[in-house]
């Protein structure tokens, strides 16, 4: 049963996370909410979710962990660290990216973290990386540097500037795999909901010199009248749904399922996204698309299998 749950968790964090790169393209076609604007309400509004529900487990459960667990002083450089890693500069940076490029290429180049994690181990950690890993990750950086040389602009799918988009998507995963080589011993010494809940409240703060002065600019008796009811189910999406919820289901998928089989379920987003996006007129799919996300999916295939 337990292991049924983490597989529902898996599905369910992946399929809302592979819907979350075209809606929010959607979202930042219609130039109404700036890209900054938007990474950091968003951040901000998950914060806020995430405090009030251990608001409400202290209230109800005043001796759960999750209302008494309480981070050590000596780890929090690591949380910031990981906070800004993970969450501040990762969220910045997928949202600027889906401003230039593809929503399907995001979430493609959202798997290449693997690659970046071993690259780090090996350098800074002294990991061992034999050459079958080296053989999956030299595959996997072909299809990114097929994406990012190989992508063209497409006015009508609001693709402008693919190279830069990409390349900011690939900037997003270089923060997560410092976030997984750095973050030390703090994933395993503490509950996923008290971590989540102080990265999230870190990164919102981190984030207010970034947004706040562009929002303040905001006409917002006019954002009101143009944003219609689709987008406001766009943005609740976003803040409630891949930003807060995706970030509660992941943590019950890692405690019952393997790694591999963790890193295995990451296909579905790309998957789901292609459907979506080409649906909906957001995305076009090529023969240079397929080779490369063949290549990156091969590639982290060989890397995860060689870790098992």
């Amino acid at each position: 049963m337990n292991k049924f749950k983490g597989h529902i968790a898996l599905i369910g964090a992946n399929i809302i996370w592979g819907l979350y790169a075209p809606l929010c393209k959607d979202l930042l076609n219609a130039q109404i909410i700036p890209p900054m604007v938007l990474a950091g309400i968003k951040t901000a509004g998950a914060a806020l979710l995430f405090w009030v529900l251990w608001a409400v487990f202290k209230l109800v459960y005043p001796s759960h962990a999750i209302s008494t667990e309480r981070i050590e002083r000596e780890d929090y450089p690591k949380i910031v660290l990981s906070s800004m890693m993970i969450i501040a500069a990762n969220q910045i940076f997928i949202t600027l990216g889906l401003q230039y490029a593809s929503p399907v290429d995001g979430t493609v180049l959202c798997g290449i973290t693997p690659f970046f994690t071993l690259i780090l181990g090996a350098v800074f950690m002294k990991q061992r990386a034999g050459w079958i890993k080296g053989v999956g990750a030299a595959l996997g950086f072909s299809g990114m540097l097929l994406f990012l040389f190989g992508s063209e602009v497409n006015t009508e799918m609001h693709v402008s500037n693919p190279l830069l988009g990409d390349t900011l998507f690939v900037l997003s995963q270089v923060c997560g795999a410092v976030y997984l080589v750095f973050s030390g011993n703090i994933l395993g010494k503490y509950s996923p909901f008290t971590l989540m809940k102080w990265m999230f409240l870190i990164s919102a703060i981190s984030m207010i010199p970034l947004y706040v002065p562009e929002l303040l600019m905001l006409d917002f008796a006019w954002l009101y009248a143009e944003m219609s009811a689709a987008m406001w189910i766009e943005l609740g999406y976003i803040i409630v749904f891949a930003t807060f919820l995706a970030f509660l289901l992941l943590p019950v998928g890692q405690k019952h399922v393997s790694p591999t089989t963790v890193a295995m379920y990451n296909y579905l987003q790309p998957v789901v996204t292609a459907i979506y996006a080409v649906m909906f007129g957001l995305a076009q799919l090529n023969m240079h698309t397929i080779i490369a996300t063949a290549l990156i999916f091969i590639g982290v295939w060989i890397v995860n299998r060689e870790k098992q």
